[in-house]
């Protein structure tokens, strides 16, 4: 892998990648009591992706590596601080990822909020939702906007929406999806000749 980053030190899946191996070695350190060599390992990763970083500042797939690395040290550590940290870096991805046209990584984005990020917040409307699912409804829209046909995150969004209880808004989106891409098991597939 360091070979392949240093042929294209722009990838930012490999500097992730190269994180994410130092990461695991340390955990295996961590497993057989060699915290000292455990402890190296995550600075190391956390550099690594930092570098990265620090050449590609706006980089939402980096920002991304980030984030998991900061989130598994803080939890092989017990660190609220560092998971804290992490978090901070989610906030800076969501900003990036709505100035831009990444879906894929929108959607992972959106799929983490709305998982990690439990705060509750009141809305305009008066609702009382998970501050994540509101983030990841917020980012969602921004990819169905600019990719009206895309069926991965028409579902996504509908799943977010019928985690809020709107009912009828998710319901909505649904028919969204079935119409950018019908299913082959549609009533027509259903019909049943007599002989």
């Amino acid at each position: 892998l360091k070979t392949v980053l240093k042929a294209d030190p722009d990838d930012a899946r490999v500097a992730v990648a190269l994180a994410m191996l130092d990461l695991n070695a340390g955990e295996e350190a961590a497993r057989v009591n060699n915290l000292a060599k455990a402890k190296k390992l995550q600075k190391q990763a956390l550099a690594q992706v930092d570098r990265f970083i620090k050449a590609h500042p706006d980089n939402a797939q980096a920002l991304m590596g980030r984030f998991r690395v900061l989130l598994r040290i803080g939890v092989r550590n017990k660190d609220q601080k560092t998971i804290d940290k992490g978090m901070k870096v989610l906030d800076r991805v969501e900003v990036e990822l709505l100035k831009s046209d990444h879906p894929d990584q929108t959607r992972l984005l959106a799929n983490r909020l709305a998982t990690l990020d439990s705060k509750m917040i009141e809305l305009k409307d008066g609702r009382k939702v998970r501050s994540g699912l509101y983030r990841a409804e917020k980012l969602l829209r921004h990819v169905v906007k600019l990719h009206p046909d895309d069926v991965a995150s028409l579902m996504a969004l509908g799943v977010v929406l019928q985690k809020q209880q709107r009912w009828e808004d998710a319901l909505a989106f649904s028919s969204l999806r079935a119409r950018a891409a019908p299913s082959p098991w549609g009533t027509t597939a259903l019909r049943v000749t007599s002989t």
